[in-house]
């Protein structure tokens, strides 16, 4: 194959043989939404024996994301996306979804890739997962990562309650947000739909908990919980009071939250070994204020 071939240009004999997307390889698994390229190899599932006869296109469409090649941009999906150190990246889709639903077979992925590649997928081998019930899981499996490994989520409105789980320790999903791995051996992550999580039910008072592990190095966890609704502030200040790192500045709903702290000031630079304090700050439309201060030892 010299010239790009448009998928729309492939013949089936028998028709209709083709039950998957086409995929491509780029760092992780792609789903091909347009045309196959010359010296690119690529992947596709058929319910039967047949014969795929290709004619090259004159002109190939250009190459488009995975939402916004299928449909998934408008289809009011959540997504959690896992970004490795190297910028490998992959995006999983999960939800009720009718646009999801009506072509979850597109989503079925490859066969694991070798050995040292980056690949993550749903246990269910798919980059999509439909939950059949109100409480229900699924793992998340990645291999070939770089860490640190950030995954980062949207959430797109639905009424249903999410967390994550990693290896024991659990965020609630809200509309956004990301955790960071850095342990090498962790290679997999539990989401739940439904009241399995223990952070399902909505916190009573506000708190900050001990960041952990402390002391740290290079990252640590930081969660706090706050009753209602309102503004949140969370920041860490250096031992003469100077802030180094804003971490959190906007309004949040009723939750737990958790959030990685990568010992680094907010230009991104290191912070040497020292005593810092994670400072939370909460303000309400009722005017209530709640605030709480933990010490921090980093550890270079």
């Amino acid at each position: 194959m010299t010239n790009p071939v448009a998928l729309s240009a492939i013949v089936q004999t028998p028709g209709g043989i083709v039950n998957s997307s086409y995929f491509g390889f780029q760092g992780s698994y792609v789903i091909t939404s347009d045309s196959l390229r010359p010296h690119h190899g690529y992947w596709v599932r058929t319910s039967a024996s047949g014969k795929l006869a290709m004619t090259a296109s004159s002109a190939a469409a250009p190459l488009r994301s995975l939402a916004g090649g299928t449909g998934l941009a408008d289809a009011s999906v959540n997504t959690i996306t896992l970004r490795d150190a190297g910028g490998r990246h992959q995006t999983l889709y999960f939800g009720n979804s009718r646009f999801v639903r009506r072509n979850v077979n597109s989503y079925d992925l490859p066969p694991s890739p070798p050995e040292g590649a980056f690949d993550a997928r749903f246990s269910n081998g798919s980059l999509v997962w439909i939950p059949r019930g109100t409480s229900e899981a699924i793992t998340i499996n990645f291999t070939g990562a770089a860490v640190p490994l950030k995954v980062a989520w949207e959430m797109a409105g639905t009424a249903d309650d999410f967390s994550l789980t990693y290896p024991s320790r659990t965020t609630e999903l809200n509309p956004s947000g990301s955790l960071t791995i850095s342990n090498p051996d962790v290679k997999s992550l539990r989401l739940e739909i439904g009241n399995q999580s223990r952070l399902a039910s909505r916190p009573n008072e506000y708190a900050l908990s001990q960041n952990y592990p402390n002391p740290f190095n290079p990252t640590t966890l930081i969660t706090y919980q706050i009753p209602s609704d309102g503004n949140v502030r969370l920041e860490v200040y250096n031992l003469i009071g100077q802030p180094v790192r804003m971490l959190i500045d906007k309004p949040e709903p009723a939750g737990t939250y958790a959030v990685d702290w990568d010992g680094r000031t907010s230009d991104g630079l290191e912070l040497t070994t020292g005593i810092y304090f994670v400072r939370l700050n909460v303000t309400n439309g009722a005017g209530q204020a709640f605030t709480s201060t933990k010490k921090a030892i980093l550890i270079r």
